[in-house]
């Protein structure tokens, strides 16, 4: 198979096991900040079919940086963090813009992202865990035998 197929297949896997690990995320750092929340909440409010529109959009958000990540030659759990923390990195001032009409904001369910350090926390520790997964799956670490 195609190295860039393999990297949208991999970055759509790491994006839903991103998703489903989101929780613990927001649990350990104290904030209820979603990813896939910011473009989601402008769509749907809750429930089922906003948690399904943020499963999608991980899938299909990581599919599309994986085919990139692939594409420019990104290899490895390093290569995946690195890339991961610098989308967030290049991305993360948008929210401050974002957040001035978010739903989730203007409600008062989440805090002002932009400047909230859990929030910051749950954002960069998704990419990160979302880069060693797709390193991990684009390039499995190779297990060296003991003996050798």
């Amino acid at each position: 198979m195609n190295r860039v197929v393999r990297g949208a297949f991999a970055g759509a896997a790491a994006g839903v096991a991103w998703k489903a690990l989101e929780p613990l995320l927001q649990r350990e750092f104290g904030s209820p900040y979603s990813d896939a929340g910011i473009v989601a909440g402008f769509v749907a409010r809750g429930g089922v079919r906003r948690q399904a529109l943020e499963v999608a959009m991980q899938a299909v958000d990581g599919g599309l940086f994986g085919a990139a990540f692939a594409k420019l030659g990104g290899h490895g759990i390093r290569g995946g963090v690195a890339a991961g923390l610098a989308e967030n990195a290049a991305f993360w001032p948008a929210v401050a813009l974002i957040q001035r009409v978010h739903p989730d904001v203007r409600s008062g369910r989440w805090p002002r992202p932009f400047a909230d350090p859990a929030s910051i926390q749950v954002a960069f520790a998704g990419h990160a865990l979302f880069g060693i997964l797709l390193g991990a799956l684009l390039d499995p670490p190779r297990i060296r035998n003991a003996s050798t």
